[in-house]
């Protein structure tokens, strides 16, 4: 069944719009065919605008300037690799993203530069569906997509912690055994196929209802990684530090943690929807499916 967009928002990595324009606006005035009869719009985040703005002149589809965090629209496209999607998700609240890979390694997106125009149809045609993935939330104020680090900015020194889960007067508390440990990574079903795989932890089904607790290169491999419910609360306690260590969400550095502070991280009300075109589990893209 068709599928009748109003509005479209484009986001794209900015070290690659210049180069990659030519294909971006072949891409973007076959959206603008796609919605024009419906009077819609493409919001274009401003560096794709400047560069781009001017080739895609139309009276039955406008293009307008936005600003990420204030974009509503139906669908975001996504032009970039993975990163790109991250920071797009951790920006917007709610909005289906559909990915397009113009990076190193596309994991997350669901199209590259060689099928884009060619799928874009069936988009439009309503043949897709949404995947909604959870998202993890820190101290009550940040989210994440993938994982949630505590570690040093810098390699090569341990850290002492401390782990309990659900720590509240209803719940059971679970002291995990404490451990020294170069940081510790809390990895969402989406995430467990990224930093935290690297480091020995397991590939959750995306239908799975838990997150993972992986050590980041533990002290004579004492501590492996644990697998909760999604609906814990894992607090996270640093006992010892030699130097600062950080808080660092899907790649970035946050904020200092020192000695002392307690980390609080649980589901978060936000989810990362994705649209998909095919029914192929990300976890697959793993095994070579």
């Amino acid at each position: 069944m068709e599928k009748k967009f109003s509005s479209i928002g484009i986001v794209c990595n900015p070290n690659i719009i210049e180069k990659e324009r030519e294909f971006i606006i072949k891409l973007l005035k076959s959206v603008q065919n796609f919605i024009k009869n419906t009077d819609g719009e493409i919001l274009a985040e401003h560096n794709v605008y400047e560069v781009i703005g001017k080739f895609l002149k139309c009276e039955k589809c406008q293009v307008k300037e936005s600003d990420l965090k204030d974009m509503h629209c139906d669908v975001l496209f996504v032009f970039g690799g993975d990163g790109t999607l991250l920071h797009t998700l951790n920006a917007i609240q709610s909005i289906p993203v559909l990915g397009i890979n113009l990076g190193k390694f596309g994991f997350m997106t669901e199209l590259n530069k060689n099928n884009a125009t060619e799928k874009l149809e069936n988009l439009f045609e309503g043949n897709f569906f949404i995947e909604n993935y959870d998202m993890l939330n820190v101290n009550d104020k940040y989210d994440a997509v993938n994982e949630v680090v505590i570690s040093y900015k810098f390699p090569a020194r341990l850290l002492d912690f401390k782990i309990k889960i659900n720590k509240d007067k209803n719940k059971d508390v679970i002291d995990v055994i404490g451990f020294s440990a170069d940081g510790v990574v809390i990895a969402t079903q989406t995430g467990s196929t990224a930093y935290s795989l690297s480091l020995g932890g397991p590939v959750i089904h995306p239908a799975a209802n838990v997150f993972v607790i992986t050590p980041m290169n533990p002290f004579l491999g004492n501590a492996k990684p644990l697998v909760v419910p999604s609906d814990s609360e894992i607090f996270i306690n640093i006992e010892r530090a030699n130097e600062d260590a950080f808080l660092i969400i899907d790649g970035k550095v946050i904020e200092k943690v020192n000695v002392g502070d307690e980390i609080s991280v649980k589901k978060s009300n936000k989810v990362a929807k994705f649209i998909r075109l095919e029914r192929t589990m990300r976890c697959a893209k793993i095994f070579k499916i």
